[in-house]
């Protein structure tokens, strides 16, 4: 069973779900274990947790982590569980007990996909419905960064998986590697990430997206990693005119990208920048770069936080990848199989007087939080009622 299978409930419909518990029904957590943590994780589920709030759910974010996590303890918002531990092994089995115990408390959680270690192997058992939530392909990415889990995930993932109700990935191309992985089928949910979009208001200017001259592209990463593929980009532009052009970097480069950027004088490298000056960048840039190397980890599709970033800010977005959140004639985004500048500029010139908050509005429906957290409780609440309607037959056929 896929989402789209799933028609939303009528409120009559709701009513009748009396397996499930009081206060609108099912009681669902979204649980993330991040360890080391920036603000961009603690944003992301504080936006979570304020549109739970807004639409009325009950639908928790809960965050199980460290003592030692000063950034955990910065929001209200989020049930925060932090956990005193002497070493990283005392953490990791506090952390998968505590999980245990807290799952026991919901109808159904959403659990962001911690890679497989032998304390998970060993202890995970949330005996209420899981739904696992996927970003990446995981035995792909541990392989190319030579994460000593690689071996965990290549022979235990399907043990581990089989313990899980559901599986919700950003992209069809994880959904149906995740399947293959766990060997069995099971209800999926294509949950492409999303945004709260008001928090990047403050980017968007009333002006037209482009009005020509050299084309201002900007790309943002936390640390820029292989598959956001700046050498490719850079490599590509090795042909185009300097004075057509100007590439905004903002983030953590190595010392080897460090040096490769200085062969380009048209490359303006800002470092790691706040918010305001991000919002100066945007508001002065016309096209936001994602990934363009998405194959060094096997992956055809993506769905990044970034390109939500820039469409809310009413910047257009181009990347290297497909993206199944927006349809194919979208017309802020632009697909590439490899980064190209001059299909960018034309492009570009295309969608040149569209305001740039026009951008913002007609993205909406494909980026924002809202629509996210209502179709992942919807998700959570078709499983227990799937579930009811298994006990109900079950129970009928001992009647009988």
């Amino acid at each position: 069973m896929s989402f789209a299978e799933v028609k939303e409930p009528i409120s009559g419909d709701i009513q009748r779900d009396s397996h499930l518990s009081p206060m609108n029904q099912a009681r669902v957590a979204y649980v993330s274990l991040v360890f080391h943590s920036t603000h961009g994780v603690l944003r992301k589920l504080n936006e979570q947790a304020e549109a739970c709030k807004k639409a009325s759910l009950p639908f928790e974010i809960v965050w199980i982590t460290s003592d030692q996590n000063d950034v955990a303890r910065q929001n209200s918002s989020i049930r925060t569980v932090q956990i005193r531990h002497k070493s990283s092994l005392e953490f990791r089995v506090k952390q998968v007990r505590h999980l245990n115990r807290l799952a026991r408390e919901y109808d159904a959680i959403f659990l962001r996909y911690p890679l497989v270690d032998p304390v998970f192997l060993a202890l995970f058992s949330p005996r209420t419905i899981a739904i696992s939530e996927h970003h990446t392909k995981e035995l792909e990415e541990t392989k190319l960064l030579g994460d000593w889990r690689y071996r965990f995930e290549k022979y235990g993932a399907r043990k581990f998986l089989q313990r899980f109700s559901g599986i919700t990935a950003v992209t069809q191309e994880l959904i149906d590697y995740e399947l293959a992985r766990a060997g069995s089928a099971k209800p999926t949910l294509l949950t492409p990430n999303s945004i709260d979009v008001k928090r990047h208001s403050a980017a968007v200017h009333s002006g037209p997206v482009f009005e020509g001259g050299t084309v201002k592209l900007v790309m943002v990463c936390t640390e820029f990693v292989p598959w956001h593929g700046l050498d490719k980009v850079l490599q590509k532009l090795r042909s185009v005119p300097v004075d057509q052009y100007e590439l905004h970097l903002c983030g953590g480069l190595t010392a080897d990208q460090l040096s490769s950027i200085k062969e380009f004088s048209s490359v303006i490298y800002h470092g790691r920048v706040d918010q305001q000056v991000l919002e100066k960048i945007y508001r002065s840039c016309h096209v936001g770069l994602s990934c363009f190397a998405f194959e060094r980890k096997g992956m055809k599709e993506g769905s990044t936080l970034k390109v939500r970033e820039y469409l809310a800010s009413g910047l257009p977005a181009a990347y290297g990848h497909h993206d199944a959140a927006f349809p194919a004639a979208f017309p802020y985004v632009c697909e590439q199989e490899e980064f190209d500048f001059f299909a960018i500029q034309k492009w570009l010139n295309a969608v040149a007087r569209t305001p740039r908050t026009a951008v913002l509005e007609r993205s909406l429906p494909y980026i924002s939080v809202e629509s996210l957290v209502r179709r992942q409780h919807h998700f959570a609440r078709s499983l227990l009622r799937n579930r009811a309607s298994e006990s109900s037959l079950r129970n009928s056929r001992n009647v009988t």
